[in-house]
């Protein structure tokens, strides 16, 4: 993921980070924030649906809660990325996410 070679003030996602500053006191901000996510995760769940259409077409899980899994991996290693001071977790992070991509949806290799 490209982002996390760059400097740490850059690991963000602008919608995520205002959903966490707004969610309580700014419901039109939320609303806006919410959508412009569901956006990111519509496009994600667009690959998982062609993936599982050919690699797990009989599994029991929907390509909609694999797509809110992933955004929910990017945020949160965004944020222990500054957390920690470098990109090392996230990297580890993602690295999970794909072994588990990989586990829900078997190639065959």
């Amino acid at each position: 993921m490209d982002i996390l070679d760059r400097p740490i003030p850059e690991f963000s996602c602008l919608l995520g980070t205002l959903t966490q500053e707004v969610y309580a006191s700014h419901p039109t901000l939320l609303a806006a924030a919410s959508d412009g996510m569901a956006g990111h995760i519509d496009e994600l769940v667009g690959d998982v649906v062609l993936a599982k259409s050919l690699y797990a077409p009989d599994a029991d899980w929907t390509p909609e809660s694999v797509g809110f899994f992933m955004q929910a991996a990017l945020q949160g290693s965004f944020v222990q990325a500054k957390a920690t001071g470098g990109a090392d977790v996230a990297r580890a992070n993602l690295a999970h996410l794909r072994r588990y991509l990989e586990t829900i949806l078997p190639t065959g290799n």
